[in-house]
């Protein structure tokens, strides 16, 4: 458990550092249904809401939000480290930032989808925190595939996966 905390307090503490400067924001394409057109008109889903709904236009739409890849997947990690905390007060630090973070939506996306998720020019400064959220989130993938079918137990668990080519090629170098 001290390992596993310590872990959780350098991301926790990372990530309260970056949220204190602001999250970064995004455009991100929306669908949703409006009163007044705004946007594109998703045509395809058009007879179906004004059938049901006449006031209501199903439309397509760039959305200025925080709610961005990037930003799923930092909160998708701390949410992961915040179910395993046993030390309280770094468990209240982390529900805290999890509130920082009520306008980025919940996700639960797989490695596959993650791993090629990099940082853009202007996130360049989320690089360390990010490759740091995607490794947390990569350790908690081996068990969220491991559940008990047999017993209906759910998924626990955490492993640390390390590149051990990597850590080797520097201990050689240094």
């Amino acid at each position: 458990h001290d390992f596993f905390d310590r872990h959780a307090r350098q991301y926790i503490v990372a990530l309260g550092k970056e949220i204190s400067f602001g999250l970064r924001c995004g455009y991100t394409e929306t669908e949703s249904e409006v009163p007044c057109l705004r946007g594109r008109i998703a045509f395809e889903r058009l007879a179906e809401v004004t059938t049901l709904r006449p006031h209501l236009l199903p439309c397509r739409f760039d959305e200025f939000s925080p709610d961005t890849p990037h930003n799923q997947v930092l909160k998708q990690a701390l949410a992961t480290l915040v179910r395993r905390i046993s030390n309280s007060e770094l468990r209240n630090l982390g529900e805290s930032l999890l509130l920082q973070l009520e306008y980025v939506s919940d996700t639960n996306s797989a490695w596959g989808a993650i791993k090629d998720l990099e940082p853009d020019r202007f996130n360049a400064r989320h690089d360390k925190l990010l490759r740091h959220a995607k490794l947390t989130i990569k350790s908690h993938f081996a068990f969220a595939r491991s559940s008990n079918q047999k017993n209906n137990d759910a998924p626990h668990g955490f492993v640390m996966l390390w590149d051990i080519e990597r850590l080797y090629e520097r201990h050689a170098f240094k």
